[in-house]
């Protein structure tokens, strides 16, 4: 086995966690007629503590390791474990989320086929008309952006250091 940071697969772990209860919670904001007052206090003070610290501890956590992956062929490697989930997970997850997300908010019954043609319109970038969006997919697109710009980020600084 590889020599692994436990701290940092600690911590990635528990904010994970986080993420999870953060999008089990975002149910509760979206259809209300679930929540009371009270847990809809909590929810809001959770989130807001949430959104300050957490996907900035990810992306640090990201960083942090860019360099160990910069040395395998990282576009390869970031496009089979970043691109492919996403686009299955836009193509599967999203559509299914967002189909249930559409019939329920505005209270329809609509064939999940005929469904697709609102998916795949371009009108907007919403939940409540139901049209694409990548929802929890956006830190995987990012985290792919971020990758590919880091490599000739990385590369002008080592051919620096060489240098000096």
């Amino acid at each position: 086995m590889k020599n692994r940071l436990v701290f940092i697969d600690n911590i990635r772990t528990i904010i994970i966690l986080f993420v999870v209860i953060y999008h089990i919670n975002l149910i509760f904001l979206y259809l209300p007629k679930l929540s009371s007052d009270n847990f809809t206090l909590f929810i809001n003070i959770f989130r807001s503590i949430f959104d300050y610290f957490a996907m900035g501890i990810l992306f640090f956590i990201s960083g942090y390791l860019i360099n160990n992956s910069l040395k395998k062929e990282l576009i390869k490697s970031k496009i089979k474990r970043l691109i492919l989930p996403t686009l299955f997970g836009l193509i599967t997850l999203n559509t299914i989320t967002l189909y249930i997300f559409y019939s329920i908010i505005n209270n329809t019954s609509i064939l999940f086929i005929d469904y697709l043609n609102i998916y795949f319109s371009i009108n907007s970038f919403g939940i409540i008309d139901g049209s694409f969006n990548p929802l929890h997919f956006w830190f995987l697109i990012f985290l792919f952006i971020y990758s590919v710009l880091i490599i000739p980020i990385n590369y002008f600084l080592l051919k620096t250091n060489l240098k000096n």
